[in-house]
């Protein structure tokens, strides 16, 4: 193949991935919605139907300060899947840690919620949330992956 050949080849291939990157969600919009949607109840309250969202909305991307029905922030899934199913949490993973129960780690069930401190500066501070799965597996809006995903836990 002559260099003018290969030259085109690799601008065509070039082009073609930036093209596919474009339709891709900014994972942090420059004006992101910060207004609060909630979501419509179209589930029954139970493991099925939790079950039946987890699996449909798995891949879905990460897009910070969104809660659905598309694309998600971690605090967005959690609240948009039991939002579904009727059940009313905060919006933010902090507030969400604040409802409910502390459980320990080995009486975690299918559907509790597992929240994270990752701000280096400030150990105690809720910044992530994900979804116990059982068996060791939870789901959450991963901001590396920039996608819904499910993942292996290895609690401490």
């Amino acid at each position: 193949m002559s260099y003018f050949k290969k030259m085109i080849y690799l601008f065509s291939s070039i082009s073609f991935l930036l093209l596919l990157n474009a339709c891709k969600p900014s994972v942090y919009p420059e004006h992101p919605d910060y207004s609060i949607k909630k979501p419509k109840v179209i589930y029954a309250p139970n493991k099925k139907n939790l079950d039946k969202m987890v699996k449909k909305l798995q891949g879905s991307p990460y897009v910070w300060a969104e809660e659905g029905p598309n694309n998600f922030d971690c605090s967005g899934f959690t609240y948009y899947m039991y939002g579904s199913m009727g059940i009313e949490i905060p919006r933010v993973a902090r507030n969400q840690a604040k409802v409910g129960k502390r459980i320990d780690v080995k009486d975690l069930q299918y559907g509790d919620l597992i929240f994270f401190a990752t701000n280096q500066r400030d150990h105690r501070k809720i910044t992530h949330v994900g979804m116990y799965l059982g068996d060791g597996w939870f789901t959450h809006a991963s901001t590396t992956k920039e996608e819904v995903i499910y993942l292996t836990f290895a609690p401490k």
